[in-house]
């Protein structure tokens, strides 16, 4: 096959006739030399490159991967990253723009790999490579004449593009990205509105997407001399990527109805591309090397963990499910089980980046806490365990120094009080081996659900609550800061404080901007932490069981002792919960009777403050 090559002028030539139509010699000579010096003679061979490679007739789409290949251009992308760019219907995916090429190339690429209804909201420059122009709808980010015009024409296209049903990607700072002085980095410039009002106009959602990289030092400084420097050196950039891997980041669609819900005040595009560029934060966490740990204590003989669970009496078996028990004893009742607990509790917790480092996890309270043991008969195995004291108990016998949460915490005396009748629950753990259902922490639930159908006055859990250090420092305050403004604990908050508290950073207008979209809706919380976390992990599975059940926090501590884990004060109040979801715990029918008795109190305690 005989390939037939341009004989016009290339894409990126800067030649002009004169006059008469004839290109001027003069002129032609100071192209020519204009266009080694710029590194658009070099471009145009690449794209001569890239006509020899492409099919025939060249698909754009194909010519994209092409052009990519030729330079020699690796883009890398997680499969649950692009797997969260919708297959179908109305989208718009809105990228920062640090290359001013590369970027656009790669998108187009990605994309098309995804769904074939693309097209990107693109600088007219682009128009240049005729290849490309069947995924490009052209406005011009440079002004100039009619280019108001030419832009109103672009939208209208895209407008029609979104309400066919497609898929549409943008640039919305026009510009490529360059060094701001004030920020004292590579920054996009203004965003545009035009991707956000195209959203809430279409009701298509809109998928954060970050490129990762910038321009080299000299564009950046070329720039500050003047911005059409810029310009003129992205060719030469362009150039520079050849060899290079570009990694494409993106993040959980947010929905029209969510921009259209921002609270007064937050701008859509400012909370848009907050949420592109938070997608930075991932993998620029290097969580702290781990404390020195000890070799784990051996294991107890199963034969001897039986033997003191099997003295207990049968009234100690608070819940079964298939091969798994729950069965309550005090730490005193069962000193060797109470090692192995501590062993097991110690290998779970270093397997997430938490732990005490030492051979066991035990404490001062573990002899006088009930402890809720999971276990397996068939298996002679420890399952999982939760810990767990009833506040007047220990209060009365102890005071709160002895409850766990007081190293952790400093109560004022009308804390307690505040609270009423309490079961503080911590140290929970399951097994790696059984992580992978639900079930066995379910069951544990039903464990904590017994002991307060014993103790029918208990109307609150509360405890200590982990957020482990392997979580971004950004996420760890982004969770902490959404769980005050939403969840806070009003009427205990005062009355406790946090032996080390979390530092008060990252709460600005840039941590507002990006919440703003949240709301109070903790699943879309979890999305957001998810863009920065390894393996997209939400919130910790703790947190989002209590924010189930309602949970409020009063306080959040770094524990040191403990990995330097964040524990979140959390309480739980119990007539709050829903029938139907602490029924789960309870059972239905005892949930039922359960509530009706609290409101029955409710209603004694009210007739009595009347009277009074």
């Amino acid at each position: 096959m005989i390939r037939m090559q341009r004989a016009s002028a290339g894409p990126f030539s800067l030649a002009s006739p004169d006059s008469r139509g004839r290109p001027s010699k003069v002129r032609a000579l100071v192209h020519r030399s204009l266009e080694r010096a710029l590194g658009l003679a070099q471009l145009d061979r690449e794209y001569q490159r890239m006509l020899d490679r492409a099919a025939e007739p060249p698909d754009a789409a194909d010519f994209a991967r092409t052009a990519l290949d030729v330079l020699g251009v690796e883009v890398e992308v997680a499969d649950a990253d692009l797997e969260l760019v919708p297959r179908r219907d109305a989208a718009i995916v809105v990228s920062n723009h640090p290359f001013g090429g590369v970027d656009g190339i790669a998108l187009a690429a990605l994309l098309t790999r995804r769904r074939p209804d693309v097209k990107l909201l693109a600088n007219a420059l682009l128009a240049r490579i005729e290849e490309l122009r069947p995924l490009l709808i052209f406005v011009d980010a440079f002004g100039g004449r009619d280019a108001a015009a030419r832009n109103a024409a672009g939208l209208r296209e895209a407008l029609r593009w979104l309400q066919d049903g497609h898929l549409l990607a943008v640039f919305p700072a026009g510009e490529v990205s360059s060094l701001s002085l004030c920020r004292r980095r590579v920054v996009d410039r203004a965003w545009n509105p035009a991707a956000c009002r195209l959203a809430e106009r279409t009701g298509a959602p809109l998928v954060p997407a970050h490129v990762v990289g910038r321009n080299r030092g000299c564009f950046q400084i070329a720039g500050l001399v003047h911005p059409r420097l810029r310009t003129v050196l992205l060719p030469r950039e362009l150039l520079a990527k050849r060899g290079a891997h570009v990694e494409v980041r993106f993040g959980a669609p947010v929905p029209a109805e969510v921009l259209r819900a921002l609270p007064a005040g937050v701008d859509a595009t400012a909370h848009v591309r907050r949420r592109v560029e938070w997608l930075r934060q991932r993998g620029a966490h290097v969580a702290l090397a781990p404390r020195a740990q000890v070799a784990l204590e051996r294991p107890v003989p199963p034969a001897v963990i039986a033997a003191e669970l099997d003295a207990l009496t049968a009234a100690r078996c608070l819940a079964k499910s298939g091969d798994l028990q729950v069965l309550l004893a005090r730490g005193s009742q069962i000193p060797r089980t109470l090692v192995e607990l501590g062993r097991l509790r110690e290998a779970t917790f270093r397997e997430v980046g938490e732990g005490t480092g030492r051979a066991l996890d035990l404490d001062a309270f573990d002899e006088h806490y009930l402890h809720l043991v999971l276990w397996s008969p068939t298996e002679r195995a420890i399952a999982g365990a939760y810990r767990c004291a009833y506040t007047e108990d220990v209060l009365r016998a102890r005071g709160h120094r002895g409850l766990y949460t007081s190293t952790l915490f400093d109560y004022e005396p009308r804390f307690f009080a505040r609270l009423g009748p309490a079961l503080e629950l911590g140290r929970s753990f399951i097994v790696p081996s059984r992580q992978r259902s639900f079930a066995p922490l379910m069951l544990l639930w039903k464990g904590i659900g017994s002991l307060v159908l014993a103790r029918p006055a208990t109307r609150t859990l509360f405890g200590a609550v982990s957020i482990s250090a392997r979580y971004h420092p950004r996420s760890r305050h982004l969770i902490a800061h959404w769980l005050r403004a939403q969840r806070l604990a009003s009427e205990l908050a005062p009355l406790v404080r946090a032996r080390t508290p979390l530092p008060e950073r990252g709460r600005g207008r840039g941590t507002e901007q990006l919440l703003a979209g949240v709301g109070a809706d903790w699943e879309r919380l979890a999305a957001l932490i998810g863009d920065v976390e390894p393996d997209r992990r939400g919130l910790p599975v703790l947190v989002r069981e209590y924010l189930e059940l309602g949970g409020r926090f009063a306080a959040f501590n770094r524990d040191a002792e403990f990995s330097d884990v964040l524990d979140g004060l959390v309480v739980v109040d119990l007539p709050a919960v829903p029938e139907r979801v602490l029924g789960r715990y309870l059972g239905r029918e005892q949930a039922r009777a359960w509530l009706a008795e609290r409101a029955a109190d409710a209603m004694v305690s009210a007739r009595v403050l009347q009277t009074s």
